[in-house]
């Protein structure tokens, strides 16, 4: 899914505590994730949040943003 904002792409992630290990699951959208890990959409955007701001040192998921590789 794009960023509105910016253009970019966004990669919803559930990850592990271990900053090395490959993510849990990857998806285009929160809801996607959601279905994916068993949980409420509100859960996931709940938890990304407060690991952006600080609440939670190692969060379980992550937004990433993707730039597109130049033609």
């Amino acid at each position: 899914m794009k960023d509105k904002s910016t253009g970019k792409e966004r990669l919803y992630m559930a990850v592990t505590r271990d900053r090395l290990s490959l993510p849990l699951a990857v998806a285009d959208s929160a809801a996607e994730l959601a279905e994916l890990r068993g949980v409420k959409k509100e859960t996931i955007r709940s938890l990304i949040s407060r690991g952006r701001t600080g609440k939670i040192k190692r969060p379980g998921y992550i937004v990433v943003e993707v730039e597109e590789d130049a033609p």
